[in-house]
C-alpha cells in the first residue's frame, strides 16, 4: 500500500513539474509560472513554485512569448522584424549608402574638373609666354 501511494505521488508531482507555462521576458528571462489572466495590456501569473503566493502581473511589452503547458506559444507584441535591428536591409535606410556614394562620386568629379581646368589655364598661360 505504501508504495502505491508513494507511485502516485510520483507520478502527480510528475504532472506538476512538467504542467508549468514559461514566460520570456524582452531581456531574456524565463520565468517558470502559472498564468491566471491575459489582456492585451498585462498577463497576471502566479509562480510554478509558490502557487499560494501573490498574484504578479507583466504588461506586454515587456514579455517575448509565453510557452504554454499544452505547447501552444504566443509570441507576444508587435513581432516587426525592424524592431529588432532598425538599421538592416528593407529598414528603410538602403537609400543611404547609393546616397553617400552619389554624393561622393559628385564630389570627386567635381574637384577633378576643376583641377583639369586649372591645369589647362595654366597650360594656356605658359604657352603665351
Amino acid at each position: 500500500m505504501k508504495n502505491r501511494l508513494l507511485i502516485f505521488l510520483f507520478l502527480f508531482s510528475l504532472q506538476y513539474c512538467f504542467g508549468q507555462d514559461i514566460i520570456t521576458t524582452k531581456d531574456r528571462k524565463q520565468l517558470n509560472v502559472k498564468v491566471i489572466e491575459q489582456t492585451d495590456k498585462s498577463v497576471r501569473y502566479k509562480m510554478a513554485d509558490y502557487q499560494d503566493g501573490p498574484l504578479l502581473m507583466l504588461r506586454t511589452r515587456q514579455i517575448r512569448k509565453i510557452e504554454y503547458k499544452n505547447g501552444y506559444s504566443d509570441l507576444m507584441g508587435y513581432q516587426n522584424p525592424r524592431k529588432e535591428r532598425p538599421l538592416g536591409i528593407g529598414a528603410g535606410y538602403a537609400w543611404l549608402p547609393g546616397f553617400l556614394l552619389a554624393v561622393l562620386f559628385s564630389f570627386l568629379l567635381a574637384v577633378a574638373l576643376r583641377l583639369l581646368s586649372f591645369r589647362s589655364l595654366m597650360n594656356i598661360l605658359k604657352s603665351d609666354r
